[in-house]
């Protein structure tokens, strides 16, 4: 996954970034935006999507909150969700573009 994002010019800021509130899977950095990513495996993907629920989107934003004022930006930040299930080589994935907004 890292070598598709790589050639869709989006950098890699930082994967499994942790501070006290919590964990995002991954910050990624394109042209004009701060993406927030956080991937969920479970069996099916709509159970891996679903899974992100009020209390884990609660504690995104607040790291993502953390993460933006240890690294300022001007770029709007949004939140995606990958869905993985199956296995390898099979894995299948959904990425959901704005899963939510830091205010919901």
């Amino acid at each position: 996954m890292a070598e598709q994002l790589t050639r869709r010019r989006v950098r890699i800021r930082h994967r499994r970034y942790a501070c006290r509130m919590g964990e995002i899977d991954l910050v990624l950095e394109t042209p004009e935006t701060i993406v927030m990513v956080e991937v969920r495996y479970r069996q099916r993907l709509t159970r891996a999507v679903e899974s992100v629920d009020r209390h884990k989107r609660r504690r995104l934003r607040a790291c993502a909150q953390f993460w933006l004022a240890n690294n300022p930006t001007d770029k709007p930040v949004r939140f995606d969700t990958v869905g993985v299930c199956g296995g390898a080589p099979a894995f299948r994935c959904r990425w959901i573009t704005n899963a939510f907004e830091m205010d919901d």
